[in-house]
């Protein structure tokens, strides 16, 4: 089984290469997705603490990649990202459980920052997770949401 720290997923190969690049320099772990299908497959393969999805992307959209994510119960920390999505979409990218959303274009060096805390999110909420013997799928728990509004704040200067 191959791990890898994050999971980066968007319909445009030159933003998934691009951030892969400036997080490759920074000794993470990563791995790339174009779509909502090849993300899926990664994510049988391994579960990453932090995964960056595109909201508006062909076919599945981002946001129903997030819904089944946590439908699944998969514990990552996710970012949407948007170059374009309006306030709705990204109220109810945080509505389902993302721990923030990047506007594109964005500056390297906030990436970098930014990706050093949304990934200790990430491995927090890994192991605040419990298995629900029922199912077999990771449980989050609600600490975790009231703790990420308040990361989310804090990284916002809010």
């Amino acid at each position: 089984m191959k791990k890898f720290d994050i999971l980066i997923i968007d319909d445009e190969i030159d933003i998934t290469e691009i951030i892969a690049t400036i997080l490759k320099k920074t000794i993470y772990g990563v791995q790339t997705a174009n779509s909502y299908e090849d993300a899926m497959l990664n994510l049988k393969e391994s579960v990453p603490p932090l995964i960056f999805c595109d909201i508006a992307m062909p076919g599945k959209t981002g946001l129903e990649f997030l819904q089944d994510v946590r439908r699944k119960g998969y514990a990552s920390a996710v970012v949407m990202l948007t170059a374009n999505a309006g306030k709705p979409e990204i109220l109810q990218s945080l509505r389902l459980g993302a721990v923030d959303v990047l506007t594109k274009p964005f500056e390297a060096r906030s990436l970098i920052d930014f990706t050093h805390n949304w990934l200790e999110i990430g491995k927090r909420l890994q192991s605040l997770s419990i298995q629900d013997s029922s199912t077999g799928h990771l449980r989050m728990l609600d600490l975790f949401r009231v703790q990420c509004n308040e990361q989310r704040k804090k990284f916002r200067g809010a």
